[in-house]
């Protein structure tokens, strides 16, 4: 099972896991996944890059 959660902030992060709901899921989750799990968490970062990129392609082959 993969799930996807995206959170506006580490703030609304840290609340959502300590939440009643995701704690009741965590119990939920050790029923079913008695192999163990994996939780992965990243943050994304928007980056403004100015890039002046000049490309030769040679679509002939030749």
């Amino acid at each position: 099972m993969i799930a996807y959660m995206e959170f506006g902030s580490d703030d609304d992060l840290a609340a959502a896991l300590g939440s009643p709901e995701m704690k009741a899921a965590g119990r939920d989750l050790r029923e079913f996944a008695t192999g163990g799990t994996t939780m992965f968490t990243q943050r994304l970062v928007d980056v403004d890059v100015d890039v002046d990129v000049d490309v030769d392609v040679d679509v002939d082959g030749g």
